[in-house]
């Protein structure tokens, strides 16, 4: 009777073990794939900036700047987007 009470109690940690094993590669996986995809939006929006000059459609007037990667306006003196963090030179 103890034997049986051992195996299911073993049987049941181990699925679980085993639940747990394959969750932690999926999610692995996943985050893998969004750090991917968060390095080339970076590489792009960064690319923009590679010129010596802004493009003359990113400049206004009104002494502020549009971001190339979300479209916020941004003070002209600001090095940083508020919103999605994209990181200016300081031409």
């Amino acid at each position: 009777m103890n034997y049986i009470i051992i195996w299911i109690i073993s049987a049941i940690l181990s699925i679980a073990i085993l639940y747990l094993v394959i969750k932690t590669a999926i999610d692995n996986s996943t985050m893998a794939k969004n750090i991917q995809a968060i390095k080339q939006v970076l590489e792009q929006g960064n690319s923009k900036f590679d010129d010596e000059e802004a493009p003359l459609s990113v400049l206004n007037s009104d002494k502020y700047i549009v971001c190339p990667s979300c479209g916020e306006k941004i003070d002209d003196g600001t090095l940083v987007c508020l919103r999605c963090n994209l990181l200016f030179s300081d031409k």
